[in-house]
């Protein structure tokens, strides 16, 4: 055991001099100072890593993120600081094709940013509107996702997203709050005071395209139409009280026109009214030949007698007549006047003007209105009595719409007969007209005053 000691020791000892008395030769090199794997040289690897969780399938653009870097989280719509990605281009004008249910680019867009459209989507605004994060993740990789795919045609389409929590909305009130004029980059006018134009993206059924909806000039915000149990973005809307309601019940004005996604608000809207001699005969038929049976009758009827001596009353919206009707529209019927006194009366004022009754006398509703949308709209005057509406262009004055009725007998009241209806009124959004509708009663029996 010891002497196996000694000699291991020695042999050691020998190693370690014969190393200090010895220097071999060998090659010099330089020592890489970065990691191999950084090196410019060599093309670098990379790996993509997907997300798996249900986040893929939120808006691209949640109005809560600084997308410009400037330090500033970005709120709404800026199309004149930020370019939305997206599968539309930014710089094309779209139209939507209800034949093949997909948006379709019609024009360039014009403007200092060159984002604008009139009377069309802009390309950038449903960028905005309408892309996930799935989306842009698959633009990025791939130029999106194809649905058709050929050498003569390509449809890309948007992701899948539940009609739940992963649905999102975006609303529009006024240039003075959102920064920009709705009506430069949709087909779309200023919705109504105090009211909304709402935007949302869902998809109702499995396996299919998701919808983009629109809901104009409604009262409600985009959380009572969207941040609801589900099914979100449909028909239904929780009111102030959390009870869920028919949106579209609150979303109509009732007025002269009612679009396919609601009306418009008149503004500066004035009810008056006017009386006439009562003593045009002591029958019916000579009563009868004192009413207008043209336009050009009850023009002069209403320059004869349209007087301050002979005004009954004036109401302008948005405050209502006497008798309670609002003059967010068209509409006056017949009401018992004292209540349950057997005494039905078609003029509003007779209930603050003593020397004014429903026999003879005559009406006009004057002022201005904004279409939430273009297109062909429908328009119905419902009246017993001789009367007519006229549309006007303010841009222009050209005369866009003249729907008359004018009595001719005693007994042509019958709802076959005093209904005028017109469904071709091509309406611009955004751009304001004048209506004017005047009438002339002739007995009280000359109750129903409607424009829809």
């Amino acid at each position: 055991m010891k002497i196996s000691r000694t000699a291991f020791s020695s042999v050691i000892a020998a190693i370690v001099v014969a190393a200090g008395l010895s220097t071999p030769a060998y090659a010099t090199f330089n020592v890489a100072q970065a990691p191999l794997y950084l090196k410019v040289a060599v093309p670098p690897l990379n790996m993509l890593v997907l997300g798996k969780d249900h986040k893929n399938y939120y808006e691209a653009y949640n109005d809560a993120s600084d997308l410009n870097g400037d330090g500033e989280l970005d709120v709404g719509y800026k199309p004149d600081e930020i370019d939305y990605y997206g599968y539309f281009n930014s710089r094309v004008c779209y139209s939507w094709n209800s034949g093949s249910n997909m948006f379709t680019p019609s024009s360039a867009a014009s403007g200092t940013n060159g984002k604008r459209c009139s009377g069309m989507w802009s390309g950038d605004f449903l960028n905005y509107l309408t892309t996930g994060r799935l989306d842009a993740l698959r633009k990025v990789l791939y130029g999106g996702y194809r649905n058709v795919d050929t050498d003569s045609e390509t449809v890309l389409q948007g992701a899948f997203f539940p009609q739940d929590a992963h649905s999102w909305g975006k609303e529009y009130q006024s240039i003075a709050r959102d920064g920009y004029n709705i009506a430069d980059y949709a087909p779309l006018g200023a919705p109504g005071e105090g009211r909304y134009h709402l935007f949302a993206v869902t998809t109702v059924t499995d396996n299919s395209a998701p919808l983009f909806r629109v809901h104009s000039s409604t009262p409600f915000r985009v959380w009572n139409w969207v941040s609801k149990e589900g099914p979100v973005a449909n028909r239904k809307c929780l009111n102030e009280d959390g009870a869920t309601v028919d949106c579209n019940a609150a979303n109509i004005y009732g007025g002269y026109a009612t679009g396919p996604l609601g009306s418009f608000a008149y503004s500066n809207l004035t009810y008056r009214s006017w009386q006439l001699d009562t003593d045009w005969g002591p029958s019916d038929a000579t009563a009868l030949a004192n009413v207008a049976n043209s336009r050009a009758q009850l023009d002069a009827i209403f320059a004869a007698n349209a007087v301050a001596a002979r005004q009954c009353g004036a109401a302008t919206y948005p405050a209502a007549a006497p008798t309670g009707v609002p003059l967010d529209r068209i509409n006056q019927g017949s009401f018992e006047y004292p209540a349950g006194s057997g005494n039905w009366h078609t003029n509003a004022f007779v209930v603050t003007n003593g020397a004014c009754s429903s026999d003879f006398f005559i009406t006009e509703y004057s002022g201005f209105f904004t279409p939430s949308r273009s297109g062909n709209w429908a328009v119905k005057v419902t009246t017993d009595n001789s009367a007519y509406l006229e549309i006007v262009d303010t841009t222009d004055n050209s005369v866009v719409k003249l729907v008359q009725r004018y009595r001719q007998s005693t007994n042509d009241g019958d709802a076959a007969i005093r209904d005028q209806t017109d469904t071709n009124v091509p309406l611009i959004a955004g751009r304001v007209y004048s209506v004017t509708y005047r009438t002339q009663a002739w007995r009280w029996r000359g109750g129903v005053q409607k424009v829809q």
